[in-house]
């Protein structure tokens, strides 16, 4: 559940000046590059601030030949994020390229060898203002050549404070990708950029795509007579627009385009989560459509689909049994899918090349016990690769390999404040729900504490509902609540995405109910495995988490202790009918009533399992926490419970976040949630 959220163009400092600004509580750049690769600097349980903080390197981002990498590094006070670029091999120090005092580099992506493209806001402004506005900008390498081409500003070709025309594009617009190969004037300073396109009711009703030369401004329009709801571009390897995805009013639809006109001609065209459709990927050469798609089977794999003769191939390029599988990696100058990666109990990488199948034994036999991710671009003729490893323990640390030498390096440790040994480990299961479903749950277990342990536990229910939760990677929520004793359960109860159709299936029109009996029997799962009290246990999300939280108590009073609530959804009618909600009409009118009910011929079933309406039912302590400036799940939600509970004389204690929306954008909220969290903990478990 995201929301988009304004920031700052007015008051952004040159980079080059806020350089100092940002880091001036490090002695000099060396001095920030050392702290970053200097591993663990204590022993001591890590406090809250320590789990909530921003990594000190949040993103590494390969050049195409391998020569170059651009990092989004933290400093250690404000928390502001700058983009920094390393040349490679790493004799000389990394250069700042952007930086602002005021605002942050979200994300990078390169253009070409030379140049970058970069989106930069304030992330810590309230949603929704419009106090002042960042954008999207492109850059040299070495912080030259600076233009903004895209700004977070509602006003159309204006500049903030200039009646002048430009050639900035405005908050319609948005950065994709470089351009596709064969596409273009051919200099290679062009990005793909797409604009959306909104009705008076917010539905999308579709967009365009154009090339945007990152040098000069200039915006070229690619084709005309695009379908209605029309997104998900697929170029052919001549750089021309071949395939799109449509969604329009709960179907969905692939369209081929004849080369060389605006004709289209719909292939596929199914009810919305048919487990027949497909999703395209990529599209190779000889018209070979790379997809994702069940094709009659329970997970999704990937295939490819002959636009020639309109068949799927019924062999599968990769699919598993359990687990869905939707993304692959493509080497865009060769035009060829080189890689499938899988979430599975964590995140795995096949490669379709020797090299690099080769490049990922020889790193997962050498950093055993790790999750090893190989960033690179045109894989197979790279010298040096970015190496993303952790574990279950480990927050995440970026090392550089050297294929010339054989060599592994270390680049930037993610979180050095947290060490590892202080970690719970984290296992994988899979469980059955009472009626006999497959039911995978993740379990932190407290660093030191062994499977004899029967300890106070901790509900954990992911948001969404339709998501995929936990995996046995490092996770700061959950080792925050590991690291005051408790044993974390967190199950993908049905409806959570992942795990092929009938597990997300199985959730719909289940709120407050089948998928409320997962959570309950995880639990029970975990006190016959002897883990936990089952006379101490507390439920706890966000979201929909939240949600699940406080119709806890009321489906299972005998199961929790207390209820914990982050931005929960309390009235399932209010997603229907709250004017301060941003979800769109045709989410509304097609997607919510199959998933979640329909609310007139389901409207007693959507009161029933309202927590709002329950309030009288629940006999234990609720902490309800809640962004005022949320528009996904607006204030009223907790507004209307802690009205309704007051008058049921549950024991409630509510906490406001003036300055956020739907989740916590500044660590320090996020800080001074989990430690009242804690506490509120601590006394409903009497520990």
């Amino acid at each position: 559940m995201t929301e988009q959220k304004t920031a700052r163009r007015t008051g952004m400092r040159h980079p080059i000046q806020a350089f100092w600004a940002i880091w001036a509580k490090a002695a000099s750049l060396s001095a920030l590059w050392l702290a970053c690769l200097l591993g663990p600097a204590q022993a001591a349980a890590p406090t809250a601030d320590d789990f909530a903080r921003n990594p000190a390197v949040s993103g590494v981002v390969m050049s195409p030949s391998g020569q170059r990498v651009a990092m989004l590094v933290n400093d250690g006070g404000a928390g502001r994020r700058a983009l920094v670029v390393l040349d490679l091999p790493p004799t000389s120090k990394p250069r700042v390229v952007a930086s602002y005092a005021d605002a942050d580099v979200m994300s990078a992506f390169w253009v070409n060898d030379k140049r970058l493209v970069y989106e930069a806001y304030d992330a810590n402004l309230e949603p929704g203002s419009s106090e002042g506005l960042g954008g999207t900008y492109a850059v040299d390498h070495d912080g030259n050549n600076r233009h903004e081409l895209i700004a977070r500003t509602r006003v159309a070709g204006q500049q903030q404070g200039s009646r002048i025309a430009t050639r900035i594009l405005t908050w319609e617009w948005r950065a994709e990708r470089p351009a596709p190969a064969g596409s273009g004037n051919g200099d290679g300073n062009e990005v793909l950029v797409s604009q959306g396109r909104w009705d008076t009711s917010g539905d999308w009703v579709g967009g365009r795509v154009a090339l945007l030369d990152t040098v000069t401004g200039q915006l070229t329009s690619l084709l005309g007579g695009v379908p209605a709801g029309a997104h998900n571009w697929i170029f052919d390897p001549q750089g021309q627009v071949r395939v799109v995805q449509v969604n329009n009013k709960g179907r969905e639809q692939i369209h081929l385009r004849t080369p060389g006109t605006d004709d289209w001609t719909v292939l596929t065209d199914l009810p919305a989560f048919d487990p027949q459709g497909m999703t395209p990927l990529h599209l190779e050469p000889g018209d070979q459509l790379i997809v994702s798609t069940r094709a009659g089977k329970d997970t999704e794999g990937i295939y490819v689909y002959d636009l020639k003769t309109r068949k799927l191939d019924p062999e599968p390029l990769a699919q598993t049994s359990r687990f869905d599988i939707s993304q692959i990696q493509v080497d865009e100058s060769q035009h060829r899918a080189i890689a499938v990666h899988v979430l599975a109990e964590s995140y795995q990488s096949v490669w379709f090349t020797s090299r690099m199948g080769a490049l990922q034994k020889s790193l997962d036999t050498n950093l055993p016990g790790r999750k090893n991710r190989i960033l690179c671009d045109r894989c197979d003729r790279n010298t040096f690769y970015v190496v993303h490893s952790s574990s279950d323990q480990h927050p995440g640390e970026y090392l550089l390999f050297d294929a010339a030498q054989g060599r592994l390096m270390p680049l930037s440790v993610q979180r050095p404040w947290i060490d590892p040994a202080t970690q719970g480990k984290r296992s994988f299961h899979w469980i059955k729900a009472r009626d006999g479903m497959p039911l995978p749950l993740v379990v932190t277990h407290p660093a030191g504490s062994t499977a004899k342990d029967q300890l106070p536990a901790v509900m954990l229910v992911h948001g969404g509902p339709w998501s995929r939760g936990a995996s046995t990677h490092w996770s700061p929520e959950a080792q925050f609540l590991a690291s005051r004793g408790y044993r974390v359960l967190e199950p993908d109860f049905r409806g959570s995405t992942g795990y092929g159709d009938k597990h997300f299936k199985a959730g719909w029109k289940q709120w407050g109910l089948a998928m409320q009996d997962d959570l309950a029997d995880a639990v029970q799962w975990a006190a016959g495995e002897g883990l936990i009290d089952p006379q101490k246990v507390c439920i706890y999300g966000g979201s929909y988490g939240g949600y699940a939280a406080l119709m806890g108590p009321v489906r299972h009073p005998d199961t929790y202790r207390c209820a914990a609530s982050l931005v929960g959804v309390t009235d399932i009618m209010l997603m229907f009918n709250s004017a301060n909600s941003d979800a769109s009409a045709e989410w509304k009118r097609y997607g919510m009533p199959k998933m979640v009910g329909d609310p007139s011929a389901d409207r007693a079933l959507l009161d029933a399992n309202s927590p709002v309406r329950r309030a009288a039912d629940i006999k234990v302590p609720v902490l309800l926490a809640q962004g005022l400036m949320d528009m996904r799940v607006p204030r009223e939600h907790a507004d209307d419970f802690a009205t309704a509970a007051e008058k049921a004389g549950v024991k409630l204690q509510r906490l406001n976040y003036p300055n956020e929306g739907h989740g916590f954008q500044r660590a320090s909220n996020k800080a001074d949630f989990w430690d009242k969290l804690d506490t509120f903990l601590a006394a409903s478990l009497k520990r």
